[in-house]
């Protein structure tokens, strides 16, 4: 008899469909206000080569992305201070080893006029997500947008007037406009609830007809991105107003005046993990609402400190005046460190091969495995050390087999970790596994922890979040705390050490309660690792518990579970993989049960698991793009 439990994602629970290839975005900044010195701590080019700059005659620049096209693309600016002005694009266009914009700059009277400027190049499958619409002045230009929620649409309301559709489009969200073409219009976003209104003006503040580019982002859980929209004039300090505010790293987002039209917008802990040779951030800046016809803003500076960035932008009305009103800031910071997972399965029982279908070694080295006796085997990733690493095991099969790590340690050129698996009375057994390693800032932001017995092993624990806490609360039994833990989320436990003991997670719960016991089912004092993950964006990832409602699906499918016998279930991530299982290699970590198998069918992925008391939870895992 077959027995369907369906868990149904709810829209907290989904993240937008996106596809499984991530264009990251170009940006430059220019130091000089004629615009040929490029700002090159806070530039970026996709392709590695020199971005080049020239100007034609006053506020007339011209850009160049070189090493190759990037197509349905569109780009954005905005002008730096000091001074009044605001800028638009002109134009671009690709050509067979580059891409070209071209920028215009205009003092309040609507006079070119030369000045600084920041530009951003958004991609299709963007990591950030952020939605994209050119509109020409007639129609919608489809190969110069893009959506991961479907198909956008436009609509002219009257002079100078538009509206767009961004499918999914809910609160809090973003919005970003910048004019298109050679005349003075500016355009910028009126208001937005589930679509966005787009007023232009020319530099009387006449409605004038415009092509325009739009952007849209919501507070999905998109990695590398800040926005702060602000809907009512200050008169001195921040309106807290969170629903309006988003930082990918959960930091506070505060906005202070700091004089008459100055404001500053500060991202608490955005850039968790500061790199001295990375390029720094880029921003946005437009004004909106009622006062977004009289108010253009630009930027002042870009402000790093420690892992905080502060954008500072003063807004003008019309005469050049400094005004107060409100305003919307973009931020993507710099590109963070991403450590890909590593990961391995056994070929066979004795771990003297492993299966390369299933295995992959961010290094691009090879993956060693020994047995050492009875269901004791030690691993080896090669090629560089995987410093502050975790790792996880399960057993394969439909056995009831059980396995866990022991002592790891990581060298120059290579990671070592031990895999001891054991029968149901707790007896060492020669079995396959699957072994998990985990590594800070990887792709899909788990965090995790060592505990060693008595307290957390801060070499072996991250958190994209904050600081992690673990608390003993009898035999056997401890709290760990993991910041902004919440229901929904995922967690996986497994215990550490070379002893037969085993550990589980309690779910349901804003702190993570682990249980351990020995192969009586009696509670004893053990060390483990324990791996915590949020439902809120992550890609490439998939999680399922049969002991709680949480579930996930990194591209918004279904998640089933479905029960085969008394003791086999399969799990079925929907539409995870949309390009199928080609180039795609696949890992799963696995407690309360063992991996019967790993499969595809389309784009859609499979987990079977054998779990003779039905209890278990699974992460599915596709670090490999």
């Amino acid at each position: 008899m077959q027995t369907t439990i369906t868990l149904i994602l709810t829209s907290a629970l989904i993240a937008p469909p996106l596809s499984a290839a991530h264009n990251p975005s170009g940006y430059a900044r220019t130091a000089s206000i004629d615009g040929t010195v490029l700002d090159a701590a806070h530039s970026f080019n996709p392709h590695g080569t020199p971005i080049r700059l020239s100007r034609q005659s006053a506020g007339h620049y011209s850009i160049q992305y070189t090493g190759g096209r990037i197509p349905n693309s569109v780009s954005m600016v905005a002008a730096v201070g000091p001074g009044a002005h605001y800028c638009k694009i002109a134009g671009a266009s690709n050509t067979i080893d580059t891409y070209d914009a071209r920028i215009r700059c205009f003092d309040p009277a609507g006079n070119p006029s030369d000045t600084r400027y920041t530009h951003t190049l958004l991609r299709p499958d963007n990591p950030q997500r952020i939605a994209f619409a050119w509109f020409d002045g007639a129609s919608l230009h489809p190969d110069h947008s893009w959506s991961p929620n479907g198909p956008i649409t436009i609509s002219t309301l009257g002079t100078g007037s538009y509206r767009v559709n961004f499918p999914g489009m809910t609160a809090p969200d973003h919005v970003q406009v910048t004019a298109q073409g050679d005349n003075n219009a500016y355009c910028s976003p009126y208001r937005w609830f589930s679509f966005v209104e787009v007023r232009c003006v020319d530099a009387r503040n006449q409605p004038v007809h415009s092509a325009f580019i739009a952007a849209y982002a919501s507070a999905a859980g998109q990695l590398d991105l800040g926005f702060a929209h602000q809907d009512e004039i200050l008169l001195t300090e921040s309106t807290h107003s969170p629903r309006l505010r988003y930082n990918s790293n959960n930091g506070a987002v505060t906005v202070t005046r700091t004089a008459y039209g100055a404001y500053s917008v500060r991202f608490k802990n955005i850039n968790p993990a500061p790199q001295p040779a990375a390029t720094g951030p880029t921003a946005l800046v437009s004004g909106h609402g009622d006062e977004s016809p009289n108010l253009r803003c630009g930027i002042d500076t870009i402000h790093s400190e420690d892992t905080d960035i502060t954008v500072n932008l003063s807004c003008f009305g019309v005469n050049g005046e400094s005004s107060n009103g409100l305003f919307s800031v973009t931020l993507l910071p710099p590109a963070q460190i991403r450590n890909p997972i590593a990961y391995t399965q056994s070929a066979n029982r004795t771990g003297t091969a492993t299966d390369s279908a299933f295995s992959f070694n961010p290094h691009g080295g090879e993956i060693e495995t020994l047995r050492n006796g009875i269901g004791d085997y030690s691993l080896q990733y090669t090629g560089g050390p995987h410093p502050d690493a975790i790792d996880m095991a399960a057993a394969v099969g439909s056995e009831a087999h059980s396995c866990k790590t022991g002592a790891s340690e990581t060298g120059d050129h290579t990671y070592n970790a031990r895999v001891l698996c054991f029968d149901a009375n707790g007896r060492p057994i020669d079995t396959r596994f699957s072994h998990t390693l985990l590594r800070p800032y990887n792709p899909q932001h788990i965090a995790y922890a060592r505990f060693d017995g008595t307290a957390l092993d801060a070499g072996h624990s991250w958190s994209p979040y904050g600081p992690i806490t673990a608390t003993t609360i009898g035999t056997g039994t401890y709290r760990i705390g993991f910041p902004t833990a919440a229901v929904p989320d995922h967690v996986q436990v497994i215990a550490y050490g070379s002893d037969n003991t085993s550990c589980s997670p309690v779910h349901g719960t804003s702190a993570v309660e682990v249980r351990c016991v020995d192969a009586s089912n009696q509670p004893t004092n053990s060390a483990f690792h324990i791996a915590y993950v949020r439902a809120m964006g992550q890609p490439r990832l998939g999680f399922a518990s049969s002991q709680a409602p949480a579930a996930y699906n990194s591209t918004g499918g279904r998640v089933d579970i479905t029960r085969i016998t008394a003791a086999s279930y399969q799990v079925k991530f929907a539409s995870i993989s949309p390009r199928g299982a080609d180039g795609t290699k696949l890992n799963a970590i696995v407690t309360g049960g063992s991996i019967e198998s790993l499969a595809t069918s389309g784009a859609d992925v499979y987990v079977n698991v054998s779990a003779p008391n039905g209890l278990f939870d699974v992460t599915l895992l596709m670090p490999q793009p």
